[in-house]
């Protein structure tokens, strides 16, 4: 028998950026057709929207034509020393 169980793999573009770039998010998976929905959010200590120049901390995202999907944040350049925030992605 055959696993159609769908899996999910988040891959950043990386592991740290700096305020004002853009962090782009590949979700790549198996068993999961194209048009399906997911639903994701973003959060973390300190981490709200002002933190966002682009892009939403929750959202729908819909796949490819592979199955797979892609978010892109750009961060904000607040010109704030505020030390590490640590950003977690929540499918």
């Amino acid at each position: 028998m055959t696993d159609t169980t769908p899996t999910y793999l988040i891959l950043p573009s990386s592991s740290t950026i700096t305020e004002g770039s853009t962090l782009t998010t590949l979700i790549s998976t198996t068993n999961v057709t194209q048009g399906t929905n997911i639903y994701y959010t973003l959060s973390g200590t300190g981490i709200d929207r002002h933190d966002l120049w682009e892009g939403e901390l929750s959202g729908y995202i819909t796949s490819d034509s592979n199955g797979d999907f892609s978010l892109s944040h750009r961060l904000s350049n607040d010109y704030m020393i505020e030390g590490n925030e640590h950003l977690k992605i929540k499918l």
